[in-house]
């Protein structure tokens, strides 16, 4: 199938990647905060950023919308400039106001959206990038696909590491799968595999070159073998539907045989 599309993720927070907090402000003043500030060495820099691509190669992902470091003390500016807008109508209006809702810009996370905000959001052409890993992990909220879908807000998803726990996108599509039976709206699999491959090139806005094997199309793919662990390979029946499904919830690296980029193998399982 066509790689993966992360449309998310912080390369300057692999640190901090599974360290337990009570809320989001304890974990980035804890964990986040000194993390980032280290990425002012540019060895260390360097260093995490192979790593980094050699994670998202080796969960299947060719395409990432990649979150580099920003230092503590352009964040607290950016807030005191900001301070939580007593004219706006809602979190969203304070983006509308300043001329950020328009046509291709990446939301991460939505999780505070009204019906009227959907509506606005869809109208304007922004993307909702779901980080269910990281909602979860964070305790921050539930996304809800079906008010962006019945909007027809376009929505990609994405592992949001470290915030969210992992960088496979088959464990993403799981808890995105389980945020949606929370919400009494579940989906399906061919929904879950849309929004990691061509819906999260859609959001991109490079669904000319990757996101499926529509000709003049990057050969940007991963190779998912179905057998990858004996429960897997045991559960492995049915209709491609249950397939897939079953390969999202019980899925992860493990499952990744090989990932290729323009055609080359950048990734390959060591199978003894």
């Amino acid at each position: 199938m066509p790689g993966f599309v992360d449309a998310h993720v912080h390369y300057a927070q692999i640190d901090v990647i599974a360290s337990h907090a009570k809320q989001l402000l304890d974990w980035l003043n804890d964990y986040t905060f000194p993390a980032e500030a280290a990425f002012a060495d540019p060895i260390h820099a360097a260093k995490a950023a192979e790593f980094f691509l050699d994670e998202l190669l080796r969960n299947g992902t060719t395409t990432a919308a990649v979150y580099p470091t920003v230092h503590a003390a352009s964040v607290d500016a950016f807030f005191t400039a900001a301070e939580f807008f007593p004219w706006s109508k809602s979190y969203l209006d304070v983006y509308r106001r300043f001329g950020l809702l328009r046509d291709g810009a990446l939301y991460g996370h939505c999780i505070h959206f009204d019906e009227s905000d959907w509506r606005q959001f869809a109208d304007a052409g922004a993307v909702a990038v779901h980080c269910p890993t990281s909602n979860l992990f964070l305790g921050s909220g539930l996304f809800d696909y079906e008010a962006a879908r019945r909007a027809g807000a376009r929505v990609a998803l994405a592992t949001d590491v470290g915030g969210g726990t992992s960088f496979s996108m088959l464990r993403t599509m799981h808890e995105a799968y389980k945020v949606a039976q929370l919400a009494g709206r579940p989906f399906d699999s061919y929904d879950a595999f849309y929004l990691a491959t061509l819906g999260g090139a859609r959001g991109l806005g490079l669904e000319q070159n990757i996101g499926s094997f529509e000709s003049g199309r990057e050969a940007d793919f991963v190779v998912l073998d179905p057998g990858a662990t004996e429960l897997l390979a045991r559960r492995n029946r049915g209709s491609l539907r249950e397939r897939l499904f079953a390969l999202m919830m019980l899925g992860d690296d493990r499952a990744v045989a090989a990932t290729y980029v323009l055609g080359e193998a950048a990734w390959k399982r060591n199978i003894l």
